[in-house]
């Protein structure tokens, strides 16, 4: 969380980039700074906002760790598309992908 809120962005195994957006001046203040000298939470300075704004916030930081596992598995599936149609048409089968459900092809 503490490196999302001061990078402005979380990202996938693979490297693809969420950019976040806080609307608190204390997170907002924390960007750019270095996040392992920065000891508190962000989880903290939530607290001291009122509950819309600690809300968008906190939804906001959910997000950013929740993107680094499911942002990743979405990258593989769609690297697993990728490599299975490319392998398709090498094969000169008349088989191709028809859909996804969830995490199978």
């Amino acid at each position: 969380r503490r490196i999302a809120v001061m990078r402005g962005y979380t990202e996938t195994h693979f490297g693809r980039r969420r950019f976040l957006t806080f609307e608190s001046p204390r997170l907002l203040a924390l960007r750019g700074q270095d996040p392992d000298a920065y000891t508190r939470s962000p989880m903290n300075d939530l607290t001291e906002f009122g509950t819309d704004q600690g809300k968008n916030d906190s939804d906001t930081l959910r997000q950013a760790c929740s993107t680094r596992a499911q942002g990743t598995g979405a990258d593989i599936m769609k690297r697993a598309m990728v490599a299975l149609s490319r392998e398709l048409a090498a094969s000169g089968s008349n088989s191709h992908i028809l859909l996804t459900v969830h995490d199978e092809l």
